[in-house]
């Protein structure tokens, strides 16, 4: 069973197996607009490089003064969409801005959004510069109209000694089941002891099905007590030889 997205006024959900809520650290409209105003920065100063590295280059070789305004337009359009999507793809959902603040854009359900989603986000980046943070603070998920449009949250990131990222997946998976195991596997120690079992041995089944070469001769005994350590040794455990 993949975890559905549930609509909440302050804390967006993923609802796990048997309706167990496991909530999203979701990022405020003051950390959001903290982290793009380092972004801006950033950007700020790479534009000014480019714009003299550009003007002084195309000026030598004596390229009409249209063409010249073109390209300089140009060039700070692909600088501003490229610097927020390049590196929100190649980070899965962080700009130095949001590095700094600790804050990764999600998908709805908690995982890494797809490229297209990214890409998506950036395109309205120069409307929400005008009015993203008044929409941010009627939004009861901070969410700008580039959120909207790409089923996007920015939320803050696990401390290190709690983020759990998988580093092997069953092939078939997509992102909800992968967000649903990490989930779990940050918060099993907060369930009760039934639900933390019962969730647990639902996920490993779903290994079992899915990639069984994942899973070793003891996991038919482990997952009857402690099916959390079945799914960290097959999913996060680096297998060597």
């Amino acid at each position: 069973m993949t975890p559905q997205f549930d609509e909440h006024p302050t804390a967006p959900t993923v609802l796990a197996i048997d309706n167990i809520a496991l909530e999203l650290p979701l990022a405020g409209v003051g950390s959001r607009a903290l982290a793009g105003a380092i972004d801006l920065l950033i950007v700020f100063v790479l534009a000014v490089i480019l714009f003299f590295t550009l003007v002084l280059g195309l000026s030598a070789t004596g390229m009409s003064g249209g063409w010249l305004i073109a390209i300089l337009i140009l060039s700070q359009f692909l600088l501003q969409m490229g610097y927020f999507a390049v590196f929100e793809i190649a980070t899965r959902g962080r700009t130095p801005g949001k590095m700094v603040v600790r804050l990764r854009t999600v998908g709805s359900s908690g995982g890494t959004p797809t490229t297209g989603a990214f890409l998506i986000r950036n395109l309205l980046r120069v409307i929400d510069l005008l009015i993203g943070i008044p929409v941010m603070a009627l939004d009861s998920h901070s969410r700008r109209l580039g959120d909207h449009l790409a089923g996007t949250l920015v939320i803050h990131e696990e401390r290190p000694e709690d983020e759990v990222v998988l580093g092997q997946i069953p092939t078939t998976w997509n992102a909800r089941q992968v967000a649903l195991v990490e989930s779990y596997l940050r918060r099993a120690d907060e369930l009760e002891a039934s639900q933390r079992l019962s969730i647990g041995q639902r996920l490993v089944a779903m290994v079992q099905r899915d990639a069984p070469h994942l899973l070793d001769a003891e996991t038919a005994t482990a997952m009857e007590h402690d099916p959390a350590a079945v799914l960290r040794r097959a999913l996060i455990a680096i297998r060597g030889g």
